[in-house]
């Protein structure tokens, strides 16, 4: 092991215990000023200096490509175990990436996912001649060792894992293997992707295809000698029509032929965009001058032995095919719609990768470090951009695109804020803004966020983050900024709201905390008036109350006096502490909830003068035994609606699940997406008022945070996705509904 502490190389101390036989893993390093780098070692023991130079020396010769994850240093244990730095972790492996293929039973999906591999294989075969010319071996090409990466748009596939083979090379004193070593390795990994997603090759692909595995595992083949030639091999597994096998093919082997389906015109020209055709071509024409030039029919007689030698081989290729031909049809037989022959005619599965201008597939994203805890969106300058916050680790970041369909992200996320323990919310405008809890230093963090991002320092002379529960932005703007929270003390709740205020544009803004009432803040609604959703305990039951707060008239209604009655004199070491008058507030009737743990989000007011809205989960009940924030236990998710006048509304819209995300309004329209407990699934809920709750689907899989927010022409939706990548991204939410 190498332990705590340890130096790799000249710069890189060891932060967590290193196994060296584990050189598949990345650990993290840091150099002095604590800068984050990644370690790999490439070998499980010692290595002499002499063969270590050599190492370093055919690693430095790898070529600068988008296609190599290669290493920025190589560099040596004090034990001698040499080690490659990167500066950025692995991408996502090819074999998560390749559980969110197309796969499955029907056919066409297969194919999708075949057509996927070929883009993402073909490029590297290439590449790897790129490689062998500069007398760098890989050596050790395998699924675990292919990752993919987002570029200019596309993805696309990265090969790691470089010195791997050469380390243990050069400590055993053995030769270089051939370059085919390599291509024979991407040949069988391709194979393994094949396998995992149920990809099958077509038409006369199969026979080709198979041949080239047997020759990668033992023996040799002219696809194998180069990678201009594993690429062509790679990309004629999808056939060109012509070469597909056809119903005229398949009966010039197997028995007589059969007449094409009755109406069916073959008309490819009348597909639908982003369409493809399940299964072979089955109307194929039956002309005999169509069967001679089949290259699975039947050769005419002749006397020589050779020649019925190279016949007999023609003809048990075309029957291999032909097995394979016919069990396909067998499968579209059962599932497409019979014509008189008893054959189907024409079945098409859509596979949607546009949306107008907007790519689908894959969709605009830019890439994280880790798993966002939390998201939210935000539209800036004049609803000129799309913006999407997001909480990773400690780090609060921001990606931008614009507000028109096709456009893209910015190359890399914007860091706003780090040391960060809570994310607040964020409000939208020319200049976005944004809010935070700090983990040290000021409590509250306050950012504008338009082109360049700005950090607005707050005093909070004698506060800590230990004394308030929440961060929620209710308004921000050029001379001050309102935040909604939970002032703690002893034990005790307080809801309350945080003026920051700059008396200068050259100073500080200085808080000062209002203290509304007894009970918690747990949402909000931003605004002016802004709402603040109240938690109170009222004869052991727990009620909900929303209180509208006039920000306009805010500043300066407090009963805090002094003896005389004039303004109370403020230490300016401490943060001003101030009783808000209940003349100031409007509250709604008190809703009292059911039993079981309660969690809300905001889902707007809709129309001016309707019912505030909030999403609420009940959580747990007497019997649930759900426990922690995050947990998704028996209960039931409502809309629940403060009305001007009158009592509170509830519609229960999933019976068993939890909101997690939600979005603002758009035209009296709201989604609310909520995680089912049964399945884990994100499902979005479409909210008219006054008619029915409508369950949709996304468009994309694999989301784990979304948010909506209205930009431009149109409402989008900002996400979070965890498969296949670690990315933040947003797109029109009418094309991410179906």
């Amino acid at each position: 092991m190498i332990p705590v502490g340890e130096k790799l190389g000249g710069r890189y101390f060891v932060v967590a215990p290193i196994d060296p036989s584990k050189v598949d893993t990345l650990h993290e390093v840091r150099d002095a000023q604590s800068t984050v780098s990644y370690a790999q070692c490439l070998l499980g023991g010692p290595l002499p200096p002499a063969a270590f130079e050599s190492l370093r020396g055919e690693l430095a010769a790898i070529p600068a490509s988008r296609i190599y994850h290669r290493p920025d240093e190589v560099v040596r244990s004090t034990q001698g175990v040499p080690a490659a730095i990167f500066r950025q972790a692995h991408p996502l492996g090819l074999s998560q990436r390749l559980a969110a293929l197309f796969s499955g039973d029907v056919d066409e999906r297969r194919r999708a996912a075949l057509r996927t591999l070929v883009a993402w294989f073909a490029p590297l075969a290439e590449e790897l001649n790129n490689l062998h010319a500069v007398g760098v071996i890989h050596g050790a090409i395998t699924l675990d060792r292919l990752h993919v990466i987002e570029d200019r748009g596309a993805e696309r596939l990265c090969l790691s894992g470089f010195g791997i083979e050469a380390a243990a090379r050069y400590a055993a004193s053995k030769p270089r293997p051939g370059p085919r070593a390599d291509f024979a390795a991407l040949a069988l990994a391709l194979q393994a992707a094949m396998e995992r997603t149920g990809a099958r090759p077509d038409g006369a692909a199969v026979v080709r295809w198979e041949m080239i595995r047997n020759c990668a595992r033992a023996g040799d083949h002219p696809a194998l000698q180069s990678g201009l030639a594993l690429a062509n091999a790679i990309r004629q597994l999808i056939d060109e029509p012509a070469r597909r096998i056809s119903m005229g093919n398949l009966t010039a082997v197997g028995s007589a032929a059969l007449p094409p389906p009755a109406g069916d015109d073959r008309g490819g020209a009348g597909a639908p965009s982003g369409s493809f055709a399940l299964g072979p071509s089955l109307g194929a024409s039956t002309d005999p001058a169509t069967l001679v030039a089949s290259p699975f029919t039947a050769p005419p007689e002749v006397q020589t032995r050779a020649d019925a030698r190279r016949r007999r081989v023609l003809i048990a290729a075309g029957v291999a095919v032909a097995v394979v031909a016919t069990a396909a049809i067998v499968t579209l037989t059962g599932r497409g719609t019979p014509t008189d022959g008893g054959i189907p005619a024409r079945v098409r599965v859509s596979v949607p990768t546009r949306c107008g201008d907007e790519p689908l597939a894959p969709p605009p994203t830019i890439a994280v470090a880790a798993a966002p805890t939390a998201l939210g969106a935000s539209c800036l300058g004049d609803a000129q951009e799309v913006a999407v916050l997001a909480h990773v680790d400690d780090t609060l970041v921001l990606g931008r695109r614009r507000s028109t369909r096709g456009s893209r992200f910015e190359e890399r996320p914007t860091v706003i804020a780090e040391g960060v323990l809570h994310a607040g919310t964020s409000v939208s405008g020319p200049v976005g803004w944004t809010t935070w809890i700090s983990r040290t230093g000021p409590v509250f963090g306050l950012a504008r966020i338009d082109r360049q991002v700005q950090r607005i320092p707050v005093r909070t002379p004698g506060l800590t983050s230990e004394s308030f529960r929440g961060a929620m932005l209710l308004r921000a703007d050029a001379t001050g900024a309102w935040i909604g929270t939970t002032y703690v003390v002893d034990g005790r709740e307080r809801a309350a709201v945080m003026e920051l205020a700059a008396h200068h544009n050259d100073e500080p803004r200085v808080a000062t905390v209002y203290l509304i009432s007894e009970g918690a803040a747990v949402a909000a609604i931003p605004g002016d008036p802004a709402t603040l959703l109240l938690r109170q305990a009222v004869d052991g039951r727990t009620t909900f109350t929303a209180v509208s707060l006039p920000l306009n008239t805010l500043a300066g209604l407090s009963t805090a006096a002094d003896a005389d009655g004039g303004s109370a004199e403020v230490d300016p070491a401490t943060t001003a502490m101030r009783e808000l008058s209940a003349q100031v507030l409007m509250r709604s009737a008190p809703w009292t909830a059911p039993a079981g743990a309660m969690h809300f989000a905001d889902l707007g007011t809709g129309a001016a003068g309707s019912s505030r809205r909030f999403l609420a989960t009940v959580e747990g009940g007497a019997d649930g035994g759900c426990e922690g924030e995050d947990c998704a236990g028996s209960g039931s998710v409502l809309v629940l609606e403060f009305p001007p006048r009158g009592e509170a509304v509830t519609r229960e819209i999933e019976p068993h699940g939890r909101g997690r995300m939600i979005s603002h309004g758009v035209n009296n329209t709201v989604v609310a997406a909520v995680t089912r407990s049964s399945d884990g699934t994100l499902v979005p809920h479409v909210l008219d008022v006054g008619s029915e709750v409508r369950a949709q689907h996304w468009v994309l899989g694999g989301l784990d945070h979304a948010a909506v927010v209205t930009c431009g022409d149109e409402a989008w939706l900002a996400f979070a996705q965890g498969s296949p990548q670690l990315r933040i991204g947003a797109m029109p939410l009418a094309c991410a509904l179906r």
